[in-house]
């Protein structure tokens, strides 16, 4: 397959991955499981990728990025209630280092983390939270084609920056639906690690599960010997 045809696949995948998460949780308003950092680290990543594109005169890539801008907005502007103060003081970092490598003529090098700066805070989440109903899949099951197409069309050019892509992406992919799976197959696990049972503070609202608990417990309530009513 010609470089030119990979490049163009690659780009196509990577466009469809970014679409199945905004529109599960616009569509649930279930953001458990769901890492506010990583969402906001996509975006000013993908601004980012869109200055250099423009300086650089590459259209290929600020045209992808200006696509991509968008669902990471979208993304964004769901999360916005249940945004926290580590989650501002993350991002900020993000920013200082792009800022900092564009003064210091390194924009290329600061942009070659992007990739782990993206997807570490959410495999983090998903480590650490036993509620993932909010995850969509689907985004995890094109993260491992987008991995694939990049992966393959560094090693057609040389590029070991695709590469890097391609290994980081494709172990954060495994590792979230690892974990989803785990999660699904086992009993109880509803809570987050940390204590909070909306899976993630502030978090936009309950899982369907908690709720429909919640409401069978209002129905029939609890005897004191434990068991519901009815």
């Amino acid at each position: 397959m010609a470089p030119d045809v990979l490049a163009l696949v690659a780009s196509t995948i990577f466009l469809i991955r970014l679409f199945p998460q905004p529109i599960r949780l616009a569509r649930t308003h279930d953001a458990a499981g769901i890492s506010t950092l990583a969402a906001l680290n996509a975006m000013v990543g993908n601004g980012a990728w869109l200055a250099y594109g423009l300086s650089a005169h590459l259209p290929a890539v600020w045209l992808v990025s200006v696509a991509a801008t968008i669902p990471a907005i979208w993304m964004v502007a769901l999360l916005r209630k249940q945004c926290r103060g580590l989650d501002i003081a993350g991002v900020t970092v993000w920013v200082a280092v792009l800022i900092g490598g564009w003064l210091l003529h390194i924009f290329a090098g600061a942009l070659a983390m992007n990739v782990v700066v993206n997807q570490g805070p959410q495999v983090w989440r998903a480590i650490r939270s036993r509620d993932l109903t909010g995850i969509s899949a689907a985004t995890w099951w094109f993260s491992i084609a987008d991995a694939g197409s990049w992966g393959l069309y560094g090693l057609v050019i040389g590029d070991p920056a695709l590469k890097l892509y391609c290994v980081v992406l494709l172990g954060s992919a495994i590792v979230v639906l690892g974990r989803l799976e785990w999660v699904r197959l086992t009993p109880g696990r509803t809570q987050d690690l940390n204590g909070d049972p909306r899976g993630e503070a502030g978090g936009l609202r309950p899982s369907r599960s908690r709720t429909r608990l919640a409401r069978l417990q209002r129905h029939f309530p609890p005897t004191p010997s434990g068991h519901l009513e009815g």
